[in-house]
Parts: structure tokens; sequence; C-alpha cells
């Protein structure tokens, strides 16, 4: 996995500033403490009571694949999450917001085993999200761009 920043002179805007993967096939939103189906998977979004951070739970077929944790600064109260093929491969990308005005995101990249790819928090207002033939690109307020090869 390769990562590259680039700071284009134009900005990037999205219509939907609330769903950043609302060019993607599958995607959906996910409330906390309400679990919610994508196809044969399912995510739930809690607290966690040993930290208050939150948990990312992801199951397929009834199995639990994933139990993620994250900073509690991305308790909003939702979280997005979509399937797409890079290269002939599935994978899923989450996303959740901070619950501060900076808009910081988090955003992560796991394969439909819930092995992780890729996870971090983001200080920059994210945009948008591309998917490439060879991996995705996310689009900050500020104009950077960040390109994550898989």
């Amino acid at each position: 996995m390769q990562t590259e920043i680039t700071q284009p002179a134009l900005k990037k805007t999205r219509s939907d500033r609330g769903n950043y993967f609302a060019g993607f096939a599958d995607h959906v939103h996910v409330r906390r403490n309400t679990p919610t189906r994508m196809g044969s998977f399912e995510f739930n979004f809690v607290r966690s009571g040993i930290d208050n951070g939150v948990l990312i739970q992801v199951y397929h077929d009834g199995l639990r694949i994933m139990l993620e944790r994250i900073p509690s600064a991305f308790y909003m109260g939702e979280l997005q999450a979509s399937e797409v093929q890079i290269g002939g491969r599935d994978y899923l990308l989450l996303a959740a917001n901070s619950r501060n005005t900076n808009q910081r995101m988090w955003f992560g990249i796991f394969r439909p085993d819930g092995s992780k790819l890729y996870a971090a928090s983001l200080e920059q207002s994210v945009v948008r999200v591309n998917q490439n033939e060879d991996g995705i690109s996310l689009f900050f307020l500020s104009g950077d761009s960040m390109r994550i090869k898989i």
C-alpha cells in the first residue's frame, strides 16, 4: 500500500457534504447503536465503555469479522460504509466524522475478511472520495488530495 499527498491549485467541492460514498454503488449510513445491513455485511457503531472510545463492529454472514476501536472524537452518531472492487478484489471503506467543528475524519480500508489495509485519523475535512483503478483518492476542503494505492 502506498499513499501520496498532492496540493492542487483548485479546490474540489462536493455537492453532498454528508455522504462521502454517494458516487459508489453500494453504501450505507450507520447510526449509533443501530445495526445496518449492506448485502451480506452488517455494521454497528457503539461507544466503548472502557475508554469512551468508539467500536466499529462488522459482521459477514452472521460472523463478526471486525472490531475496530477508533478515538471518541469520532463518535458523531453516524458511520458511513461502502463496498468497492479495486483490481478485481473487494474492499470495505469506512468513514466517521469528528464531533468538533474542524471536521476531522477517520477513514479505513479493509478486506472483506476484516483485515485492515489502512486506517487513520485525518486532520483535514474530506469533501470527496473517489475510486481509482488501483486505489482510492481523498479530496480535502483545503484543496489537497491524498491517493492510497492498494
